[in-house]
């Protein structure tokens, strides 16, 4: 959309990168809007730029920070924007830190002064509600000309781009709906978002089933019983007291299943039968046609099979789970690529190869799904040598390899991947005589909630350090670490390497010495840690945390090598 130079009052809109900023990077914006923008790896709204009462919402990013990465914020709303690794901001040690003051985010900012986390009830993408918290919330330190519509900042001034004036809220409006379905199959979301335009005191979802949503500009709901449901959208200001509206009909079918059994004697298209199945997944998918309603199952008994592409918001899954369905990928492709919406369920994914990403798993958003499933002994050249990107719920990754050649990435089990509730055990990622490879022998790129990561490690050939044994460059919440890292050459960070972690635990993590060089941060090299426990670390020199931030930590039984910090060391504040 935008790189430096100073932007005043502007929408940015639509636009998307492929690399930082797909709505600005760099450069100097004030009182701006900033939605629907993406980034295909960070800051899908903004990068590295400096914000004074921006609102930043819808905006995605295809690895990290969904509104922004390592921007100055100031007076912002950045709120409802998408992607693995820090949906709404996104900063690292390494690829830049920026700073929030009197901004709304979740979750709540670390540092900085005067940010809050609650819902900013927005009228629209845009302009605030009557009753929204950032009203009077900022700070006139950096508020700068105008809002938005050309009126006076308060004093205070609201945080966001919108400056809510009492009898001033008037003029004409239109309301439109964007529904990314209308024709699904029972229990599929449907995301929604309000299209507003003009100045609003409040909006209202009306997604039936008595379920009333109000000052959301994005929403999502599932019907779980067919019909035909109307969502409506309304919005009103003080010249319109009796409001707009518009409609959209949501057609929710119960879908066929797609039946798929390697044994299978008359396999008949589109397989709607047990008799008449298919005898392989990708039959089965390319029945699928573009009238498939999203949430179709295919579903398949015990049994092998060959590597599957889907395409389509479909839903694949096995009888009896992942011990008895497995999906092979023989060594010479990807078990399974998903895009657009897809779903795997209950399936084991081995010996999968890519030269791209995704040995056992290859996705294409954060929007494509895999739970249940154990992802073992899968190899990527460049990322990811379990999964790349997607969304793994309750899956375990085991044995998995990833070179982090060609993109200079890593995460031997997952790369870009939001990990809910998973288990990362023994997965490796190659870090050749690179050091600015992504390292993270069990994820890199990563959001991890509720997840175990133990005995993942880096491999380093040359004499520059590895980096995050577990993990590197993720945000792990309520995860435990237990990386004991023996490579030839020495790792930083044997636990987690330029992270952020709340409410984790952190033991027997060990940046060893090799060939005569030791590692740095046993547990955390160049992280920011809230709430955690470390206990059982040890490196050359910060056993615990080296160049690292912690709060409210408690740090036991660890050991440095050197006469540096056997808690933390170098460069860590506490």
């Amino acid at each position: 959309g935008a790189c430096y130079g100073t932007l005043n009052n502007c929408v940015l809109t639509g636009n998307s990168a492929t690399t930082y900023g797909g709505g600005a990077c760099y450069g100097t914006l004030n009182n701006c809007v900033l939605t629907g923008n993406s980034s295909a790896t960070y800051g899908g709204g903004a990068s590295r730029a400096t914000l004074n009462n921006c609102t930043l919402t819808g905006n995605s990013a295809a690895v990290g920070g969904g509104g922004d990465q390592a921007s100055t914020r100031m007076n912002c709303i950045i709120y409802f924007n998408a992607a693995p690794a820090g949906a709404n901001y996104y900063d690292s040690p390494l690829l830049g830190t920026g700073s929030l003051d009197y901004c709304c985010t979740t979750p709540l900012y670390t540092s900085g002064v005067g940010n809050i986390s609650l819902d900013p009830e927005l009228a629209s993408a845009s302009h605030l509600s009557a009753n929204s918290p950032c009203r009077g919330a900022g700070s006139a330190t950096y508020a700068t000309g105008t809002d938005f519509d050309g009126e006076a900042w308060a004093n205070p001034p609201s945080i966001g781009c919108d400056e809510y004036h009492p009898g001033a809220v008037t003029g004409p409006l239109a309301v439109a709906i964007a529904a990314d379905y209308t024709n699904v199959a029972a229990g599929y979301p449907v995301a929604v978002t309000a299209r507003i335009d003009g100045r609003t005191t409040t909006s209202e979802w009306d997604l039936g089933g008595g379920i009333v949503l109000s000052n959301q500009p994005y929403a999502i709901q599932a019907w779980t019983v067919p019909g035909d449901y109307p969502v409506i959208l309304r919005a009103w200001n003080e010249s319109l007291p009796g409001g707009v509206s518009a409609t959209v009909t949501v057609h929710v079918v119960t879908a066929p299943v797609h039946y798929v059994a390697p044994g299978s004697t008359n396999p008949v298209p589109p397989y709607l039968s047990w008799a008449t199945a298919a005898t392989n997944l990708q039959d089965a998918v390319n029945a699928l046609d573009a009238d498939t309603v999203p949430g179709t199952w295919v579903l398949a008994t015990n049994g092998a099979y060959a590597p599957v592409t889907v395409t389509r918001p479909a839903f694949l899954r096995s009888v009896n789970g992942p011990d008895f369905t497995t999906i092979n990928g023989g060594g010479v492709a990807s078990c399974a690529v998903l895009t657009n919406g897809a779903g795997l369920s209950g399936f084991t994914l081995t010996n999968g190869y890519t030269s791209y990403g995704g040995g056992g798993a290859q996705c294409a958003s954060a929007n494509t799904w895999v739970t249940n499933c154990v992802i073992t002994g899968n190899f990527a050249y460049r990322a990811g040598g379990g999964a790349f990107w997607g969304t793994l719920d309750y899956c375990t990754l085991t044995g998995n390899r990833a070179s982090g050649g060609g993109w200079r990435l890593g995460g031997g089990g997952a790369q870009g991947s939001i990990l809910n509730h998973c288990t990362l055990s023994y997965n490796t990622a190659l870090m050749g005589g690179e050091s600015w490879r992504r390292g993270g022998g069990g994820a890199a790129d990563a959001f991890l909630n509720d997840c175990t990561l133990s005995g993942n490690s880096v491999t380093n050939t040359m004499a520059t350090a590895g980096t995050g044994g577990g993990a590197s460059f993720s945000v792990l919440n309520r995860c435990t670490v237990k990386d004991h890292v023996f490579t030839q050459w020495p790792v930083n960070g044997a636990g987690v390497y330029a992270s952020t972690l709340n409410e984790c635990t952190l033991y027997v993590n060990e940046a060893d010495m090799i060939q005569g060089v030791g590692g740095l941060g046993g547990g955390a090299y160049a992280c920011t840690l809230d709430h955690c426990t470390l206990y059982w670390c040890n490196a050359l020199d910060g056993g615990g945390a080296y160049a690292s931030t912690l709060n409210h930590c408690t740090l036991t039984n660890c050991s440095s090598l050197s006469s540096g910090g056997s808690g933390a060391a170098e460069g860590s504040t506490l």
